[in-house]
């Protein structure tokens, strides 16, 4: 676990007794069940109401009655198929032997895939029922180079510099400040080294003025246009940015300057 670093003091972490410790400011994360978990601070009521709903997500989240449903409502009923999307941002990524990391990994879709080509895989995730049964589902397909831990996009257990490849599918357009996440990956990859996002973009009925302004006055769910994301990575460290959209949904990557 050398990757990880203390979020306080960015010191380093050894494995302890069930805890990573903190080797400088003897701060200790908890281990539960294999799982890290980052996540120290405080949660309002709202937060931890929704948080709970997402663990119960998962024991549907990979099944027909979920993110099939969900990814065609929003990206539409002709574009690429699950698996077809979970190739291309594998491909993307061009990871083979490095070290990945999958921002907001919830049950693993994307983070096992890129266990097959990858050295290892970190996947984070707030919703520890979603880091849970990513776990299930990796030692069930026996893929042992996936390292899963319980954190936030807005901040990251690792160091800087430490990651080949970041992928981050489904989940852009739900950050609160889309910005400072971009900025967060950006610290913690290697230079050259490749984003690869699928999120979603104002195109059929994300479109229209009045649904995405109530998606994101409501729903805190950002809806993009193309400018927007260009604009917001090469604010954060990015270039070549490349994209090919579908429907409304848009795969892309780029590279960290």
């Amino acid at each position: 676990m050398t990757v990880f670093m203390c979020l306080y003091c960015k010191g380093d972490l050894k494995k302890i007794n069930g805890y990573l410790r903190c080797l400088d400011c003897d701060f200790k994360f908890p281990i539960i069940k294999d799982i890290p978990d980052f996540l120290q601070k405080d949660t309002g009521p709202e937060r931890k109401k929704m948080i709970k709903a997402i663990d119960r997500l998962s024991t549907i989240y990979e099944t027909p009655l979920w993110y099939p449903i969900i990814y065609h409502i929003y990206g539409g009923f002709f574009i690429p198929s699950v698996k077809e999307t979970v190739n291309s941002i594998t491909d993307m990524l061009e990871i083979d032997g490095g070290i990945a990391l999958d921002v907001a990994c919830g049950t693993g879709l994307y983070t096992r895939n890129i266990a097959k080509h990858a050295k290892e895989v970190y996947g984070i995730d707030f919703s520890m029922g979603m880091l849970r049964k990513a776990q299930e589902y990796a030692k069930r397909e026996s893929l042992d180079n996936i390292v899963l831990a319980r954190a936030e996009v807005e901040n990251l257990p690792f160091k800087n510099d430490c990651f080949d490849g970041i992928s981050c599918c489904g989940a852009l357009h739900l950050f609160s400040d889309v910005a400072e996440a971009l900025g967060e990956m950006n610290r913690v990859l290697k230079r050259d080294g490749k984003l690869a996002v699928m999120t979603f973009v104002r195109r059929r009925f994300l479109g229209i003025k009045r649904i995405y302004e109530h998606l994101e006055r409501d729903h805190h769910f950002h809806v993009f246009s193309v400018d927007d994301l260009q604009s917001d990575l090469e604010n954060t460290g990015y270039s070549d940015f490349k994209y090919n959209i579908y429907g409304s949904m848009i795969l892309f990557e780029a590279k960290k300057i």
